[in-house]
């Protein structure tokens, strides 16, 4: 838990984003949308009140709504993260079973001195249905949901930098502090307004704000979708994200070009780089005619595997002082809102997606002594891009470093500290792990170990490596390779084994 009096209260340069304190910010969005029958109103007059600028995305479904707005200069394409989305009358999950476990008396919660008194409750509006309304823009958004009579029953929000909502939040505006690593961005713009009253707005005034929101400030990426396509514009922006990173790592786009990259979202194998957008969309449909991409092919269903139904379990093992739950066997069916089919193979379908590419970075010097000799462009889930450099080390394995990191660490000390951090990180892993099952560092399904290591401290001012997460699979993934974490961290990948982690490197 954030020390209320730690050093997160004594960071200096925090900048202030909003203008009234926050909690009064959110009452006034909150008190305007009480039900879902606001949201749909609202939903309704955003659309009336923006027109064209917004495109609806079939994939939302019969009664949902998931609207994008368009780019300014290049119309044809929209930006690649939805403004705003509505989701009426869908059923929740069903739950996921959990055994009860019996905790030592120090970690059981405390009953209640006295129940809580009760608050009032909203009445019910005509449309009496659960449903989400999510306002976005970018990074920042505002989720409210509604319960089964309609009514507002939990917000989830993003609210620039934690400590100041965490303990400010009744008496201070919101705020970021820019040294954050990862960045700190500030809250919807709807909090940041002059003119809110917390007292709420009626529906044309909260709509008129709404259309004032700039998503493009912060998201980069977008989306060409000429016809109806599976997955929509997320499902397009995810795909071709996925083919552009592949295409940055294995050099069909080279270090050194620069300006608009523009790839179909089928299956990647048409990129094109241009100095402006409408020069690279140009060059890229040419392209298109001539290669003429396929839609991506559907995957056989695999077999289903047979695996023997476990009931959920826990236990609580008292020497190490740790708790395990299973949840059994689940079986988890995903059926899509919307269902199309791949349109016909033609060059006027195909879809695609742009991102601005700026120059890569120079190699740092003395870096190249120590065999970090290229240069790889990362690009982040809204279209941000960094520098990060590379060591090839045979095999596929690698060292990467984010542009963020390098004024942190080393590089004549830097594999020695990332070893040590991988032994103790190991011993930690395996002294925990569940029993009766491999370790995964020796599993053979999966052959590959990715650690990650942060390079900053958790207030992102002072130099600090350590450990940042770790994965194991079945082979090296670029289209993982992300710019929003990993400018700030360093990443490996290296052959898994029975021993150590090898440095597979032959330099």
């Amino acid at each position: 838990m954030i020390d209320p009096d730690g050093p997160y209260a004594k960071r200096e340069g925090l900048i202030t984003v909003s203008v009234l304190p926050q909690h009064d910010a959110q009452q006034a969005i909150l008190r305007s949308l009480p039900r879902i029958s606001e949201a749909i109103r609202l939903r309704d007059q955003v659309v009336a009140v923006m027109g064209d600028r917004l495109v609806p995305d079939v994939m939302a479904g019969k009664g949902n709504s998931l609207l994008f707005l368009c780019d300014r200069d290049m119309p044809a394409f929209v930006i690649s993260h939805p403004l705003l989305m509505l989701d009426a009358n869908v059923p929740p999950p069903p739950p996921i079973p959990m055994a009860p476990l019996e905790l030592p008396e120090h970690l059981r919660a405390k009953e209640p001195a006295e129940p809580p008194p009760e608050r009032p409750r909203i009445l019910p509006g005509p449309d009496k249905f659960p449903g989400k309304l999510k306002i976005a823009e970018g990074p920042a958004y505002i989720e409210i949901s509604y319960g089964d009579d309609g009514t507002k029953v939990e917000t989830v929000q993003s609210g620039g930098d934690s400590w100041t909502w965490g303990y400010h939040h009744e008496d201070r505006p919101f705020a970021i502090d820019p040294f954050a690593k990862p960045a700190q961005y500030p809250p919807v713009g709807l909090y940041c307004r002059g003119d809110l009253d917390p007292e709420g707005h009626d529906i044309d005034t909260l709509a008129g704000m709404v259309a004032d929101l700039d998503p493009a400030r912060f998201v980069k990426g977008r989306v060409y979708v000429p016809v109806p396509t599976p997955g929509g514009a997320s499902g397009c922006w995810m795909r071709g994200l996925w083919w552009l990173r592949e295409a940055i790592w294995d050099g069909r786009i080279d270090e050194d070009e620069a300006g608009w990259a523009v790839i179909d979202a089928w299956t990647g194998s048409v990129a094109v780089v241009g100095a402006t957008l409408a020069e690279a969309f140009e060059a890229w449909k040419e392209a298109v005619v001539a290669a003429q991409p396929l839609p991506p092919r559907d995957p056989k269903p695999a077999p289903m595997p047979d695996v023997p139904d476990e009931a959920p379990s826990s236990e609580y093992d008292e020497e190490k002082k740790t708790a395990r739950f299973s949840t059994g066997t689940v079986h988890l069916v995903f059926v899509p809102r919307v269902t199309l089919d791949w349109p016909e193979a033609r060059p006027e379908n195909v879809p695609a997606i742009a991102v601005p590419l700026a120059p890569a970075a120079p190699i740092p010097a003395g870096w190249e002594g120590y065999g970090f000799t290229r240069r790889l462009r990362l690009i982040g889930e809204r279209g941000d891009v960094c520098t990060a450099f590379v060591r090839d080390e045979g095999h596929g394995a690698f060292t990467l470093i984010g542009e963020g990191a390098i004024p942190s660490v080393d590089p004549a000390t830097l594999d020695a500290e990332l070893d040590r951090i991988d032994d103790d990180r190991r011993r930690d892993i395996e002294e925990t792990w569940f029993p009766g099952r491999p370790s995964p560092y020796v599993n053979p399904e999966y052959p590959w170990v990715s650690p990650g290591y942060r390079a900053w401290d958790d207030l992102g001012r002072t130099p600090k490596l350590r450990e940042g997460g770790i994965g194991w699979t079945a082979e090296v993934v670029p289209r993982d390779l992300d710019a929003d974490h990993l400018r700030w961290m360093i990443k490996r990948a290296r052959r898994s084994g029975v021993g150590p982690l090898a440095a597979n490197r032959p330099f």
